[in-house]
């Protein structure tokens, strides 16, 4: 797995009941920014101008129509076949991770194996501080999956101190919609159920997984305080993103370059 992260601060990030400082932009968070874009951002600024070519993602199959060959943590016993919703029942947790085991050279013909892997927290040596940004993390498919492990420990830590995090997998190569429904298909461990099962219990997708074809990405969100104080739950902003991906796609298309600059960046409980 060779992944990269990007950190996407934006000039100012509100949370209800917990106001962020944010540092100078230095790249964009495509999906948050283009569903909350800043009051001065013209319509067809980029990102918010990516929208319509935006669809909510439905090949992915029911994880009961999957079936995977599981072990036990350390791959010492085999403990069967059974369905991915099973398996997430069963031994799923949060801080524990669904991946492939690393295949031997006599082991192609046979099916996949998988294991659940605790997350090694002791791999992160830096802080991470409450008014950090949101943060994006960009996934690409390959053999390794220590960067992908690595980065899983990070988005943990972004979540427990409150931060948003937006996770995207890209495609390798051109754009090629029945390829790229087939390697997701094919990295079960890269599925937002897989990944949401693993992050802390109070973690929400806040916006469903969009495509391109090029990429899936998703953001996940931590529950917010409320003015009594409770932790709350997130609850869903497709609404929002299909309000502002129809209203870009009905604004006129010109002074496309004006107003990229974001100054308001509101998350809504």
């Amino acid at each position: 797995m060779r992944l990269s992260a990007c950190a996407t601060p934006l000039q100012n990030v509100f949370r209800p009941q917990w106001p962020l400082p944010i540092a100078q932009q230095r790249c964009s968070i495509h999906l948050l920014r283009a569903t909350f874009p800043g009051p001065d951002e013209h319509p067809l600024a980029t990102p918010r101008r990516e929208i319509k070519d935006f669809e909510p993602v439905t090949f992915y199959k029911n994880p009961s129509q999957i079936h995977i060959p599981l072990r036990n943590y350390d791959a010492s016993r085999f403990l069967g076949k059974m369905s991915l919703e099973k398996a997430l029942k069963k031994f799923a947790k949060p801080g524990k991770l669904l991946l492939p085991m690393p295949r031997q050279k006599d082991s192609w013909k046979y099916a996949q194996q998988y294991l659940f892997k605790p997350i090694d927290f002791k791999k992160i040596t830096h802080r991470i501080k409450r008014n950090h940004p949101p943060k994006e993390f960009h996934f690409t498919p390959s053999a390794d999956t220590s960067s992908f492990e690595l980065s899983m420990a990070e988005i943990w830590l972004f979540l427990t101190k409150g931060i948003p995090v937006e996770i995207h997998v890209h495609k390798e190569g051109p754009r090629n919609a029945v390829e790229f429904k087939k390697m997701l298909r094919a990295k079960i461990y890269l599925r937002p159920d897989v990944i949401l099962a693993a992050l802390p219990k109070t973690s929400t997708i806040m916006i469903d997984p969009q495509t391109n074809y090029e990429k899936v990405f998703w953001v996940i969100r931590p529950p917010y305080q409320n003015e009594k104080g409770k932790m709350v739950k997130v609850h869903s902003e497709v609404k929002e993103l299909s309000k502002r991906k129809y209203g870009n796609l009905a604004a006129p298309k010109t002074d496309e370059n004006n107003g990229v600059g974001v100054e308001n960046f509101m998350l809504s409980p």
